[in-house]
This record gives structure tokens, C-alpha cells and sequence, in this order.
């Protein structure tokens, strides 16, 4: 069973680099692209595009839980269950990434205590600073622009179908961005939800990947005794 990732608002997955090393199944990270278009309609198409011909559970954090909500409603029959890390399906908090837009995001990292903010309340002391500076510093401003207006727009009802696969959601225990009314959608539109809150901050698999991981190896071995169960069933 592959497990396909799919990364936050950077759209590098180079901020998966603490994760994949312990997840016990084989891993591929699909990137956002590059361009002004960055609306989940179109990122969801992209994206359903470059899927794996064969089975596999997409896993989404932060920025790209609706594009992973948009693909559930498209019957892929290789997508055999959903993980939802952090993330949203109507926007969080909407002032401010009214603010944001027209803020550079580069330029938020030079403000007077911006390190410190995004150490202790976004990304925790697990994920060295240094690096996550780095791999935002590599993002277009074009992108990342686009993004959060695509953000600002987000609505459910356009993004999401109820989905009988089997789904998990894990929440950040000191998530300062999701609000626990942003998991009450999830519980709505896909009602095989198991749900776990992991200690850790928004970026939960960059603070606590270890505690992320365990969750992600058991719940990818349940799916895939069920699907062996179901397999064995048939005529």
C-alpha cells in the first residue's frame, strides 16, 4: 500500500523530511505547482493527475485538506482511505488571512518577534527554524499569494462530497489556526471518521512526527487487514 502525502501551504513536501522516515509503508510526495492558478479546482485536478496506478491512501495536511477532500469525490477506485492532518474545509481564521495577502510572507519572518511566534505556536521546537525560513524563502511569492486567496475563498460545499472511505483526522493539540468547529465539517462529510488529537502545534508532523507516524502505521494496517478481510470474502 503507497501512501501518496500532500503538502501545507509551502507546496514543497520538503517539510515531510521528519515524517517519511518512519512511516513503515512507501511513501510519495506529490508537490503543489508552480503558477498564479492555484485554486483547489484546478489543484485538485493537477493532483488527481499525478496519482499512483495502483492503491494507495492520500494523506493531506494543513493547506491541501480540500484538494484531498475534492479527490474523495471523484471515485478514484485506487484510493482506498483519506488521512486528514491539521487541516480545514472552509477557511481558518479568515482575518487573518485577509491581513496576510497583502503582506509579503518573506517579509513576515523579518518582523519583530515573527521567529519566536512561529517557533512556539506554529511549528514547535522539534523542527529546526533555520529550515523551515529556508524552504518557505524557496517558495514564489506568486504562489504563495495565490494560495491565500485561494484560502480566503474556500468554501465546503464546493470541495467536498460525503465519502464512505475509511478516514482519519489528526488534530493538533495546541492548534492555533483549526478551531474544533473545523473538524466538525470533517465529522459531516465523512462519517468513517476516526479522529486523534496528538500533542503538537499546527505543523503537527514537522513538532511531534513520531507520535504522527504511529498513528498513520496503525491505521494503514487496519485498512489494509480490512481490505485483505474483504478480498477473502469474495466468490
Amino acid at each position: 500500500m503507497k501512501l501518496v502525502l500532500l503538502p501545507g501551504m509551502d507546496g514543497t513536501g520538503v517539510l515531510f523530511n521528519r515524517l517519511a522516515p518512519v512511516i513503515e509503508f512507501t511513501c510519495q510526495i506529490i508537490a503543489l505547482p508552480l503558477g498564479a492558478n492555484q485554486s483547489y479546482a484546478f489543484l485538485t485536478t493537477y493532483i488527481s493527475s499525478q496519482l499512483p496506478a495502483e492503491e494507495f491512501i492520500l494523506l493531506a495536511e494543513s493547506f491541501s485538506g480540500p484538494i484531498a477532500a475534492g479527490i474523495a469525490g471523484l471515485n478514484n477506485p485506487n484510493l482506498k482511505a483519506l488521512i486528514f492532518i491539521a487541516t480545514f474545509l472552509t477557511p481558518p481564521l479568515p482575518e487573518l488571512l485577509f491581513c496576510a495577502r497583502f503582506l509579503p510572507l518573506r517579509a513576515l519572518v523579518k518582523l519583530p518577534l515573527a521567529l519566536f511566534f512561529i517557533q512556539r505556536f506554529l511549528l514547535g521546537h522539534q523542527y529546526p527554524i533555520g529550515e523551515f525560513i529556508l524552504v518557505l524563502a524557496s517558495v514564489g511569492q506568486t504562489e504563495l499569494s495565490a494560495r491565500l486567496s485561494a484560502l480566503k475563498r474556500l468554501k465546503a460545499d464546493e470541495t467536498t462530497s460525503d465519502c464512505q472511505l475509511p478516514t482519519m483526522y489528526l488534530a493538533a493539540q495546541k492548534d492555533c489556526l483549526v478551531a474544533p468547529k473545523h473538524l466538525n465539517l470533517f465529522k459531516e462529510h465523512f462519517p468513517n471518521l476516526t479522529t486523534f488529537v496528538v500533542p503538537g502545534t499546527h505543523f503537527l508532523v514537522q513538532s511531534n512526527p513520531v507520535a504522527c507516524a504511529e498513528k498513520i502505521n496503525t491505521f494503514v494496517k487496519s485498512v489494509i487487514g480490512n481490505l485483505q478481510v474483504a478480498q477473502a470474502q469474495l466468490p
